[in-house]
This record gives structure tokens, sequence and C-alpha cells, in this order.
């Protein structure tokens, strides 16, 4: 007769239950990068999921359920709902169905502000009310002025959200600009006094945020999503827009704090024969 360990074969089948039912919440690798990637995209605008449902198409029908593991999340999303996320969020498609590396969207122009104004106009920017954002290598307003950064704008998902918890999509301005020469620095004022200063707007901060010399090499990758980097508030921070106003001694003066004064009637008149009203 046949000496049967029932205590032995019992735990030998869990262990292979427990392995078998492992496999089936393993997502293949394809799709375990959309579902990190989505959750990423969340993090790093919305903070958690339960923000993200305020801001979603109520026809989805989603709740927090969706967001038990990637399984689930990955079986809930459809061609549509990757556009919608991709569209509103400013996000490159490509990225959140894994075929490509790079999430952001760019607007291209360094140093050729007419062509950098056009596709800010042709993707729709100069028709909301975007927020500015300089993001500064090693900066200490103290001892280390502008170097190498990067100009974000930002832009608010919900217009009617009544929370203090806003939602933005975010847009890199070309690449990396140095403050160093002129055409950077001009351009980068137009800029700045344009979103400062015109339409609606006025003294609208823009803040000098600090980054390392390793976040901007990440950022230089293209391989991070700009919602990393850029605050929530504005408070705190040194303001670009105090070098682009006209001090109160001046005729129609602006600010007491403001600074580099005697580069405003250049920006000023560079920005009139582009066609750009400040």
């Amino acid at each position: 007769m046949f000496d049967i360990n029932f205590k032995s074969l019992f735990n030998f089948s869990n262990s292979n239950f427990s392995l078998v039912q492992e496999a089936r919440h393993t997502l293949p690798d394809d799709l375990q990068v959309i579902a990190d990637r989505i959750r990423l995209l969340i993090k790093a605008h919305c903070q958690t999921p339960s923000y993200f449902l305020r801001i979603a198409p109520a026809e989805w029908n989603w709740s927090l359920g969706n967001f038990v593991n990637d399984i689930q999340l990955v079986n809930s999303l459809t061609p549509s709902h990757i556009k919608w996320l991709a569209e509103t969020f400013q996000i490159e498609q490509s990225w959140l169905e894994g075929a490509s590396s790079h999430p952001n969207k760019f607007v291209w122009g360094y140093k050729h502000l007419d062509d950098l104004v056009r596709a800010l106009t042709q993707n729709g920017w100069t028709n909301r009310n975007p927020r500015m954002t300089i993001l500064a290598e090693e900066y200490d307003g103290k001892w280390r002025d502008l170097e190498q950064y990067v100009i974000v704008l930002s832009d608010q998902i919900v217009e009617d959200n009544d929370t203090d918890d806003l939602v933005y999509r975010h847009v890199q301005c070309d690449t990396v600009w140095t403050w160093n020469e002129w055409p950077c620095r001009r351009d980068t004022k137009v800029l700045a006094r344009w979103f400062s200063m015109s339409g609606g707007r006025r003294f609208l901060r823009i803040p000098i945020v600090p980054i390392t010399h390793k976040e901007m090499d990440r950022i230089r990758s293209r391989n991070v999503l700009l919602a990393e980097f850029v605050p929530d508030s504005v408070a705190g921070y040194d303001c670009l827009e105090n070098r682009v106003l006209r001090h109160l001694k001046e005729p129609r003066g602006e600010s007491c704090l403001a600074i580099e004064t005697e580069e405003l009637p250049s920006v000023l008149s560079y920005a009139q024969q582009l066609g750009i009203s400040l």
C-alpha cells in the first residue's frame, strides 16, 4: 500500500493554487507599462485616485474599485479613455500606450519668439489663462542668478473647480534656455510680460522654482512628467515678473520691486515688432 501524506499533498496543492492565482494577477509587460503610467500620471497631477474621479467624465462611471489592482485598472480602459487622458493632461498618447518614453508636449521656438508664439496660438494656449513657471537649475536668488532654466506653461483643467486643490495640464516651451544669452533673456521677458500683464491678467506671479542639476538632467532626458516639478502654489518663490515691470519712479510706473528696468524698452520694442501687445 502507498503511504500518502495527505497534509503534504494539501500544502502542495495550496502552494500551486497560490502560484496560479498570482499568475492570474500578473499583467503582461506591455499592459503593466500602461497601468504604471496611468497611475504615475494620476499621482503627478491629482495626487490620489479619489481626486482624479472628480474630473473624470461622468459617463465613465468609474469608482475607486477601478483602482483596486492593475488588472482591474487595465480592464477599465478603452482607446477613448486613453485618448481623453492624453488630450486632457496634454500628454503624448504614445507614452500612455507604452510606445514612447517621452510623456510631455512641447511647443518649439527657441530664440525664435515668433515661431514660439505661433505654436502656442495653434495649440490654443493663447486663448487660455495659463500660468508661467521658470524651473531654474541651481538657482539661488541671493548668491546665484538665473543660468539654465526651463519655461513651463500651466492651464487649469477644471475651470469651475471650487476647491483649493487645482489640477493643471502643462506644456514645455522648447528646450533649456540660457539667461546670459540676450535672445533667450529677451524672449523670456517678452513671454513673462505677456503672461503676467496682458489681457485680463495684471501682475500675475511667475515663480522661479529652484531645481537641482540632477533634476534638470531628468528634464533634459524628456522622460519625466513636468507636473513633478511645477508647484501648486507660487508662494515663497522669487518672481520673474519683477524683471519686466516699470519701476514706480518711472512714468506709468507699475511696481516698487521692479528690477533690470534698463532692458524693458528693448523688450517692449521687440514685442511690438512681432505684433505682441504688451
